[in-house]
């Protein structure tokens, strides 16, 4: 009985999905005017050092129930510097990555806007100050962010940021002064070149605005930092509480993963803490980790910001802390809401024999920075004319600066990255590639930039001569179907670009090619066979569709194609096994426990290797979880024939 209300639950809920996906309200008003839009570049000026990033959020407005695609076009930005469009925390966001060889000076931003004959341009100013990476071992020191608002008996939370240059390698020593008043400063050491510095006020610091400064000394030079803490509010804690309460009127929905962290004595370990908003919530949000032991330290580099976003919290365990479990209690809160959340830090192993430095809560030397490129697979088999996708991951440590990737190959291929080729460590990127008319094997390099450190891989394609073997879809349904393009698409756009879906596809693709090329071929020179097929696959296209459809109003994550692949593979076996069968035989409890039994130990195994990064379990697992959905929606088909009458 059990199994009959999951699935009839299942069939409501995907109905409201749909509705979900196509709500829609109607209003008249700006249909009076003419269609149009306008954008804007916030804030109108920002200030860096060579080296660091600058964002500026893209702001859209439409007028007259505009409704057309722009296309941005970044028309100035300084040089020596590189840049991306991409969307970020819910918004879009111009970021522009200056180098150490970018010259100081002031620019203009300038970035155009396209769409239906009409253009719009937005400036903003882009203050490089400094002096470049050429007078020898020298550092800068930068406080982010530069202004933060709190109430009084918040923390004010902020990163000193220490930029070597010229090979600077000394330790820097950091003192604050000029603290609000009834206030008191923590720092927590990042591992690398980062410390969080917290300041800490109570319910008696007055309202008003005030100036820090942190001084930074280290091999025989000192430099200065400055940012404002603006204390707002007046009437105490209540007060403020009952403000942030009417502020915020929706909720927060939070995750913190992993559940255990491991960390040997003297390493680090990253947490990925997640907090979306739920409504309306417009209220910034701070992150806090309770428990840690003495010789322990925690840094985020995502805080008192306004949800959505996703923060890591890097772990950094002291040489003399004892292996034993700590539990640890991470608090997300702000706008009268909080959320709690407690994980085990698992110190293991044997103490390393580093000596402990008494100064280190006050300093900081540069961290060695470093990435690898990962491609899956290796090498691809394509036909004259076809296409073809890699999953390219970046692994890697200490990145200032995320990894742009290009590629070097023939004239006769041309490239793609989906959904863009920038990437930050630990993202997949999808490589679309699509071959010519020479055939051959070519020798491809893909390699990536971080500022000034370059890494490669070299991927082996094939072209095949010949007369073009296309896919059974594709010679069934024409070369030029929408229906094909949109499901290739979704394919190499969407599932290949996360890390689960390209293990899986690297699965697939080598049972799939194995045999379908054969089948394809006979199938075009086939009518009534080709004519036979197109109708026995009908529905599995319609399935893809509707996925790929659905795809597109949620959010692109890992959690998206997990859900939206096993969802399908539920209905692929349902119409094609399930509904079939339930004319012959009725439901068997036992097969059914069997195959609800198999999903999920395979689901929890997509899990364990997701958190893991374990490619070949990520293999297994995700390859047992489609086909054991898929034996369970075999299984449902006497129950949804005996709901369906």
């Amino acid at each position: 009985m059990s199994s009959k209300l999951v699935l009839l639950l299942f069939l409501l809920l995907l109905p409201l999905v749909a509705i979900r996906a196509a709500d829609f309200s109607i209003d008249l008003q700006p249909y009076l005017q003419e269609p149009d839009f306008d954008i804007d570049l916030e804030p109108d000026e920002l200030e860096v050092i060579p080296g660091e990033k600058a964002e500026f959020d893209v702001i859209v407005t439409t007028t007259g129930g505009f409704t057309g695609t722009l296309k941005f076009d970044v028309l100035s930005v300084p040089p020596n510097c590189f840049y991306e469009i991409k969307p970020a925390a819910g918004k879009l966001q111009l970021k522009i990555y200056t180098t150490e060889n970018t010259p100081p000076g002031t620019y203009e931003v300038k970035l155009k806007a396209s769409a239906e004959g009409r253009s719009k341009v937005a400036s903003a100013t882009l203050i490089v100050s400094g002096g470049g990476g050429g007078g020898g071992p020298d550092f800068r020191v930068k406080l982010r962010p530069s202004t933060v608002s709190i109430d009084p008996g918040q923390t004010a939370n902020f990163t000193i940021v220490l930029i070597p240059t010229g090979g600077f390698a000394e330790t820097v020593h950091y003192s604050v002064s000029d603290l609000p008043p009834y206030s008191y400063q923590q720092m927590e050491v990042r591992s690398g070149t980062d410390i969080i510095l917290k300041v800490v006020t109570t319910p008696n610091t007055p309202p008003g605005t005030y100036e820090i400064m942190v001084t930074a000394r280290g091999g025989g030079k000192v430099k200065k930092a400055t940012a404002k803490i603006i204390v707002v509010g007046g009437g105490g804690v209540t007060t403020t509480t009952t403000e942030t309460r009417t502020r915020a009127r929706g909720n927060l929905s939070v995750s913190v993963l992993p559940k255990t962290l491991k960390v040997r004595p003297g390493g680090t370990g990253i947490l990925t803490v997640r907090v979306y908003k739920e409504g309306e919530f417009d209220s910034p949000v701070t992150v806090m980790i309770r428990g840690l032991p003495d010789g322990a330290t925690a840094s985020i580099d995502i805080n008192n910001t306004v949800p959505n976003f996703v923060a890591q919290a890097k772990i950094s365990v002291g040489q003399n802390v004892q292996p034993v479990s700590y539990m640890l209690t991470v608090t997300i809160s702000g706008g009268g809401r909080s959320e709690q959340r407690t994980i085990t830090l698992l110190v293991e192993g044997q103490p390393t024999s580093a000596p402990a430095t008494t100064s280190q809560p006050l300093t900081s030397t540069p961290a060695q920075a470093d990435f690898s490129i990962e491609l899956v697979p290796s090498s691809i088999f394509l036909q004259k004319g076809g296409s073809g996708s890699v999953a390219v991951t970046v692994r890697g440590n200490g990145l200032a600066q995320p990894v742009v990737l290009r590629v070097t190959g023939p004239p006769t291929l041309s490239f793609a990255f989906s959904p863009d080729s920038t990437v930050e460590l630990g993202e997949t990127a999808s490589l679309i590639v699509k071959a010519g008319n020479e055939p051959g094997t070519y020798t491809v390099v893909v390699e990536g930039r971080s500022g000034s450190l370059v890494r490669s891989a070299t991927l082996t394609i094939t072209v095949e001569a010949g007369e073009s073997k296309c896919i059974i879809a594709t010679v069934t349904y024409g070369e030029d179907s929408g229906i094909v393009e949109k499901l290739r698409s979704f394919r190499d756009a969407t599932v290949m670009a996360t890390y689960s879906g390209s293990r899986f596809l690297s699965v697939f693709n080598a049972f799939y090619y194995s045999w379908s090329p054969e089948v394809a071929e006979w199938l075009r020179h086939n009518w009534a066979a080709r004519s036979a097929v197109k109708i026995a696959i009908t529905p599995l296209i319609a399935i893809l569709g509707a996925a790929s459809t659905l795809s597109s109003f949620l959010p692109s994550s890992e959690l998206t194609v997990v859900s939206i692949g096993l969802i399908s593979s539920f209905l692929i076996g349902l119409i094609y096994v399930g509904l079939p069968l339930s004319l012959l035989r009725k439901l068997e409890p036992r097969q059914l426990a069997i195959a609800e039994l198999a999903a999920i130990i395979s689901s929890m195994g997509m899990l364990v290797s997701w958190l893991l990064r374990w490619d070949l379990l990520m293999q297994i697992s995700s390859s047992s979880a489609v086909l054991s959905f898929m034996a369970l929606g075999a299984m449902m088909g006497p129950v949804v024939r005996k709901l369906l009458t």
